[in-house]
């Protein structure tokens, strides 16, 4: 989601009404959606457009679920493993298939769960880390 301004967000949903026109996969990535309200209620909004794939770290999918408050902005409090339970129910209310990103990787389409090693527990310290693995 990014930098949201209303220009920004008017383009992101032209975006997403084209991919949806053109039967084009997308992703929803609710970057720091716990953080402001706002935020929040715009990613919302983006997830009734139905996403392919949803994809973000155990705080921002615990918010965008309504599980937990989502964090301090792009950090994630969460390991993602504490994630899976409202990975699962986003998955299976949304039809997408979504991505909890951290030290192990979770993907899920709301019935099975794979795993993917390859990341470090410090990349809930650092933000960004997952954006640049």
């Amino acid at each position: 989601v990014g930098t949201l301004t209303q220009l920004r967000a008017q383009s992101m949903c032209a975006a997403v009404e084209q991919a949806k026109s053109s039967q084009t996969p997308w992703t929803l990535d609710p970057v720091a959606v716990g953080a402001l309200d706002y935020r929040r209620r715009f990613c919302l909004e983006l997830l009734s457009h139905k996403p392919t794939a949803i994809r973000g770290n155990a705080s921002e999918i615990m918010a965008l679920a309504g599980a937990a408050n989502g964090g301090r902005g792009v950090d994630t409090t969460d390991a993602a493993a504490n994630a899976i339970p409202a990975a699962q129910t986003l998955a299976r209310e949304t039809g997408a298939i979504v991505v909890v990103t951290g030290e192990m990787d979770y993907v899920t389409d709301g019935h099975r769960i794979i795993g993917i090693h390859g990341g470090d527990p410090l990349m809930t310290k650092v933000v960004g880390t997952g954006c640049a693995l």
